[in-house]
């Protein structure tokens, strides 16, 4: 909805869930990156100040996730 409203503004999403799906559900509709709560203030802010400044900040266990699941549906 935000991204729907307000196009120029970068949208980090940010949540508990360590979820690939999730991730890519976000990435679908438009978010600039994806971040686990648990991250720390220190890497979210970062995460902010970069999509801000036109970087995709995404948790780097999630962005493993999503290497490795896409690796084992290609292998199929």
């Amino acid at each position: 909805r935000i991204k729907g409203e307000f196009p120029w503004i970068p949208v980090v999403v940010m949540s508990t869930l360590g979820d690939p799906n999730q991730l890519l559900e976000a990435i679908e509709a438009g978010a600039a990156g994806y971040v686990l709560k648990s991250s720390g203030l220190q890497y979210i802010g970062d995460a902010v100040r970069g999509a801000l400044l036109g970087e995709t900040p995404i948790d780097e266990e999630m962005t493993r996730q999503l290497l490795r699941r896409m690796g084992d549906e290609s292998s199929n």
